[in-house]
């Protein structure tokens, strides 16, 4: 491994410290647009895309629903449309040491956990599932498992026999 890669997976796993400049602020990952790029959301409903730097690739990975520390946003007369970058990654005992401190933002404070799409797919099937069923019999043979690596004989010499009455 690398220098700036065991630096950069040290600082992330070992620091215990946070102190954040009056330039940074903390933000939440709404959405992974790709080629290294997010779009986060501040505090105050401002939502922006970020530049995750070139330390962190492949080295730390980012979830929509994480929080992180981003630097002071770019002006709006840039002509690109990535105004901020990402300066740390915050972990779970970030987060409670921040909440202890009331450095959190209350913004941030009573969101329930960001659940991720396929999650959110599953729990819409199952959802469906249930009305479906509830709405069908349940005495039916038609859900019952048919194994088909095992050939069914039986049933086709009995139908034979009573062909030949």
């Amino acid at each position: 491994m690398s220098h700036s890669r065991k630096y950069v997976m040290q600082e992330y796993a070992n620091s215990t410290s946070l102190n954040l400049d009056k330039s940074e602020s903390i933000v939440k990952v709404t959405d992974m647009r790709g080629g290294n790029i997010c779009e986060v959301e501040y505090p105050d409903g401002e939502k922006m895309l970020a530049m995750i730097p070139a330390k962190f690739r492949k080295v730390v990975w980012i979830r929509v629903g994480n929080y992180v520390v981003a630097a002071a946003p770019q002006s709006a007369d840039v002509t690109s449309k990535v105004r901020t970058s990402i300066v740390r990654i915050l972990t779970a005992e970030h987060v409670k040491q921040l909440k202890k401190h009331s450095l959190w933002p209350t913004q941030f404070e009573d969101e329930p956990k960001a659940l991720t799409k396929s999650q959110e797919a599953q729990m819409e099937n199952a959802e469906e599932d249930a009305d479906n069923n509830s709405e069908e019999e349940q005495d039916s043979d038609d859900d019952l498992f048919v194994n088909k690596n095992r050939q069914m004989d039986d049933e086709s010499e009995d139908d034979d026999d009573e062909d030949s009455d």
